[in-house]
């Protein structure tokens, strides 16, 4: 059996949620601070370092102004999304009462912006492009983590709800799982190729339409 030296080491950072990494990424794709600082100039920390916490403390499943203050020295969270300044709690929840309309306006140039840099592969169907949003279970079975409760699943955890734009979704055939999944499409006959180009498909070949 092999034997491992554990060593303790002052120069690596190790985190629990280097996922922010992506985050910060998609809002580099987004241009947030080219879209939301020059129409929503303020004094004092730029609003787009506001709007950046909040995705990255949403993107950790925290969704209270309290839940900043543990990374306000977290230079790891800091990097990942580009912020020049970590707020607080209390300094989040003002600019965010102040500036939440202005803010909501800048939404969906944002989203668009984001699709459109990382060329998002959003398939349409017959003119139409589908959001199938449902909830899905997590079990926290004997943990004692925070709010955990009773999910339809019949154990103790979380149920978080879960967005596929377009024909991307877990099953990873964008062009006919989330079309079954969002109007109950039945399958009619097996004849038509799917063309979603996705590594890693395996769906039926299969016209679908919608069914009762």
């Amino acid at each position: 059996m092999p034997r491992f030296e554990v060593k303790q080491s002052s120069k690596l950072q190790l985190t629990s949620y280097s996922g922010l990494a992506l985050i910060g990424q998609c809002c580099q794709a987004a241009q947030v601070e080219a879209v939301i600082d020059p129409k929503i100039p303020v004094s004092g920390m730029r609003t787009s370092d506001i709007v950046k916490s909040v995705v990255g403390l949403l993107s950790l499943g925290k969704s209270d102004f309290e839940a900043i203050e543990p990374f306000r020295n977290d230079r790891f969270f800091k990097e990942s999304l580009g912020l020049t300044k970590v707020p607080g709690a209390v300094w989040l929840r003002q600019r965010l009462n102040a500036k939440a309309e202005a803010i909501r306006d800048l939404a969906d140039e944002l989203s668009l912006r984001l699709l459109e840099r990382t060329e998002a592969p959003i398939t349409p169907h017959k003119g139409y492009v589908c959001c199938d949003i449902d909830t899905f279970a997590m079990d926290n079975s004997g943990t004692k983590k925070e709010a955990v409760s009773r999910t339809y699943q019949g154990f103790d955890g979380y149920t978080p709800i879960a967005a596929y734009l377009g024909n991307v979704s877990v099953r990873r055939c964008p062009v006919l799982w989330s079309q079954w999944r969002t109007v109950r499409w039945r399958l009619v006959t097996p004849r038509a190729a799917c063309n979603c180009e996705v590594a890693g498909c395996r769906c039926p070949s299969a016209w679908w339409k919608a069914g009762g």
